[in-house]
């Protein structure tokens, strides 16, 4: 199964000698490891990424200083890289061939402007596959003069020698255009799970394996992703699958990404978009049933992510902050102002204590990374990441900051943040499981 897999990437991607692959993920990743040995069997370069930290400006240096042509990574992990290159007209990634994503839908709004732009050489490859199948079973490349083929991301056609199947309950062949349980066989399925012989016969069952993932077959032979069977929900007597929201949502052009969640009594869209909640009300009522139109619409301008990098659907349902008995600081050093309206952009909320730590907000390895070249660019210093995890308030980022501000004692938090940044070790690289 992975000797089929390693194959098929060499050939698609027409892999040879010339190409450099730069590996941010971790090596114990399944998506990882194709990305080790195509290189030894085209003789081409692997690039290892040996950072403690997700850094888009280490990483965009080490693809322009090397010439990277391909890189692997969830969608999540790759936007961030494309938004800080954008300023430089995408200097930093124009040696780039195929940016191979996968793990969560592409959002085609996010890449739009940069697979247009003339400097971009390159195609993004949609990769769908769980790890139990050799990590990748179907694929569909995209690139500027197919982008608006279909009014989503295909996952597109099986990898030589796999079989996807769309299937009911009952594990019977659904016809073209139906909705059912994506089943995949073939040489890429594994044997089981190891020591737990009851969750292999729940996934694995004559030679197929069930995924729990929703799609169909189009008439033209692409499958269509539509979302988790798991993430089917039942609001006021009816069956819904927020995955079908999702896609309705994504499919206006206002909108860059949308997660659809369910309260239980109601459904709630959380929208990157500069749409208003009417109008995207009004999309959603020309394209699905009533019952199916979320009752709120909260708007924000970054998702919290998962440490692989992926949205951190369970983040959504909490609520946005916890209620505290002690008075909030008032922002009035030189600089906490602006790393405050940094964090509430990315975070998609107000922020107004310079006091709080920026993990308990609900911050990840990925927004520091977005927060660490926002805050380059306002200082014009060549700040490390590593001082922002040491300083993880904005009171105690714009004491560093400001050789001029009012001294502090930030020992406690100084010594909450070494505790952090050890726990954060785990954020090497954002990945896909």
């Amino acid at each position: 199964g992975f000797r089929n897999l390693v194959s098929w990437y060499v050939e698609e991607l027409a892999l040879g000698p010339e190409d450099v692959t730069l590996v941010i993920s971790s090596p114990s990743f399944d998506l990882t490891q194709k990305n080790f040995f195509a290189p030894l069997v085209t003789g081409g370069t692997m690039i290892l990424d040996d950072g403690e930290h997700y850094d888009i400006h280490r990483i965009s240096t080490l693809i322009r200083g090397n010439g990277v042509t391909l890189v692997n990574c969830t969608p999540s992990a790759f936007y961030p890289l494309v938004d800080a290159a954008a300023a430089s007209g995408y200097q930093d990634l124009t040696s780039l061939r195929f940016a191979v994503l996968g793990g969560e839908p592409i959002s085609v709004p996010r890449l739009r402007e940069w697979l247009h732009h003339p400097s971009c050489k390159a195609e993004v490859v949609n990769s769908y596959g769980p790890t139990e199948c050799a990590d990748i079973c179907a694929f569909h490349r995209l690139h500027a003069g197919n982008l608006d083929a279909h009014p989503f991301v295909p996952t597109g056609r099986e990898v030589p020698n796999t079989i996807v199947t769309i299937r009911d309950e009952h594990l019977h062949e659904l016809p073209d255009g139906e909705t059912g349980e994506l089943c995949i066989g073939g040489i890429g399925v594994g044997g089981g799970y190891l020591h737990d012989p009851a969750r292999t016969a729940e996934r694995f069952m004559g030679g197929i394996y069930r995924s729990g993932d929703l799609a169909r077959r189009l008439p033209d032979g692409l499958i269509e992703f539509r979302g988790r069977a798991d993430h089917q929900v039942k609001v006021n007597g009816f069956r819904i699958e927020l995955g079908e929201i999702e896609i309705a949502l994504s499919s206006h052009p206002w909108v860059r990404e949308a997660v659809v969640i369910s309260d239980g009594e109601r459904l709630i869209a959380h929208v990157q978009s500069d749409a208003t909640a009417n109008i995207l009300r009004e999309h959603l009522t020309a394209k699905l049933p009533a019952y199916m139109v979320p009752s709120e619409f909260i708007f924000t301008a970054e998702f919290l992510l998962t440490p692989n990098g992926k949205v951190d659907r369970k983040a959504l349902s909490r609520p946005s902050g916890e209620k505290t008995d002690a008075p909030i600081g008032k922002s009035t050093a030189p600089l906490e102002p602006e790393i405050l309206a940094i964090w509430s952009d990315l975070l998609g909320r107000p922020i107004a204590d310079p006091a709080a730590n920026f993990f308990d907000l609900g911050g990840t390895s990925i927004h520091l990374a977005v927060v660490h070249v926002r805050l380059r660019e306002l200082t014009g210093r060549d700040l490390g990441i590593t001082d922002l995890f040491a300083h993880p308030s904005a009171r105690a980022l714009a004491a560093h900051l400001s050789p001029t501000a009012v001294a502090a004692d930030l020992s406690a938090t100084q010594n909450r943040a070494r505790l952090q940044q050890a726990g954060f070790s785990r954020f090497r690289r954002p990945t896909q499981p």
